[in-house]
């Protein structure tokens, strides 16, 4: 009976540790799911933000190259055709960034394509009209790696609301801002070399390049007045990229506001005075990109610190839903065992027992019990 008692209760107990286990399963299963995505989620925001992030550093470095190719393009077309270190340092910062990121960036092939016309356009000499337009072609190239980068770095999909205007202007705005004032400018220093009856026509192109360089200086004002009314970060946003943005619409409406091109037939005095309006709106135009795109990068950073410390809080909450959980089944494998082992040990005694009284001497047959004086 006792037995039969004891693997009662041992089957018992075992019932209710299968039954804790399966308790325990149960509740984990949507802790689980729900841990996985939010992991993910986390997980997947910072990968996209790591990638913004090689876009920021690629395109940055394309800046000085955007100024540096313009500039080489009014040397050539102004026929002083003067090397530039300055260009060739441009050169060799983004070989060395799409060394880097080029694979990841799908950008590689596009650009030594372009470093290869590049150098070697700038070590020919040309006569004006062909210069202006073999340089038109590269900076047309250069303005389509950009896209390439912001593409597929996926800076030109930010979801924040001033980092999106804030990319758009610095990547977008202000590249095409840079090669429209320089062609503006070149087609300025062609002007010089027409004859009188091609007044028309060279004041109707004139015109279009001031407008051309006009509207991404005003773009980008209003991307980084966007930005600065909707963000929400600290006043470093506003600080840093405001002061530059003084400065830099100081030098745009100067350009907009002089009419030394578009006044009557243009003069090497026009031309001095559009090329000193130009190069204060191009330097102006390079610090605040470096800037914006420095801001940017510092938001997208503090994006990603709050996302890693989502999925540090996600894995530690998951830890410790998995040992609440386990606690009451390794409370019930404990009490199992223990039932197991008393009732190995109940067995064991029933067996001693057993093998005494088969060990024990027979009892004295009944004659044996009238020899010593039993009763009769």
């Amino acid at each position: 009976m006792a037995a039969a008692s004891e693997r009662s209760r041992t089957g018992t107990g075992a019932r209710q540790f299968v039954l804790r286990i399966l308790l325990a399963a149960v509740a984990l299963l949507p802790v689980g799911v729900l841990f996985v995505q939010v992991r993910q989620s986390a997980v997947t925001r910072i990968d996209a933000a790591d990638g913004e992030r090689r876009g920021i550093e690629y395109v940055t470095t394309l800046g000085p190259l955007a100024a540096a190719l313009a500039q080489a393009q009014s040397a050539a077309v102004d026929g002083t055709g003067a090397s530039s270190t300055t260009l060739t340092k441009a050169l060799a910062d983004v070989s060395a960034v799409d060394d880097r990121l080029g694979a990841a960036l799908g950008t590689r092939e596009r650009w030594r394509d372009l470093q290869t016309k590049i150098v070697a356009l700038s070590a020919q000499s040309e006569e004006p009209v062909g210069a202006y337009a073999d340089y038109g072609a590269l900076t047309d190239l250069l303005l389509g790696l950009y896209t390439r980068v912001r593409e597929t770095s996926g800076l030109i999909h930010d979801q924040g609301a001033d980092t999106y205007y804030l990319q758009d202007g610095a990547s977008g705005q202000l590249p095409q801002l840079i090669v429209a004032a320089g062609r503006m400018t070149d087609q300025a220093t062609l002007a010089l070399s027409r004859p009188a009856a091609d007044q028309v026509r060279t004041t109707a192109e004139l015109l279009n390049a001031v407008d051309d360089t006009n509207a991404p200086a005003a773009a980008m004002v209003e991307d980084v007045q966007r930005a600065v009314d909707g963000t929400a970060q600290s006043t470093r946003l506003n600080t840093d990229v405001v002061a530059k943005l003084d400065t830099f619409r100081a030098a745009a409406d100067a350009l907009s506001a002089s009419t030394v091109l578009v006044d009557g037939g243009v003069t090497r005095a026009d031309v001095a005075t559009a090329n000193a309006l130009r190069t204060a709106l191009v330097d102006a135009a390079t610090t605040l990109s470096t800037s914006t795109l420095a801001s940017i990068d510092h938001a997208i950073a503090d994006r990603i610190a709050v996302d890693r410390r989502t999925v540090l809080v996600a894995e530690s909450a998951a830890g410790s839903a998995v040992v609440i959980m386990l606690v009451p089944v390794i409370l019930g494998l404990v009490g199992w065992r223990r039932t197991r082992r008393r009732a190995r040990a109940n067995r064991l005694d029933d067996d001693e027992i057993s093998v005494e009284l088969t060990n024990l001497p027979p009892l004295p047959a009944a004659s044996q019990w009238e020899r010593v004086g039993a009763p009769r």
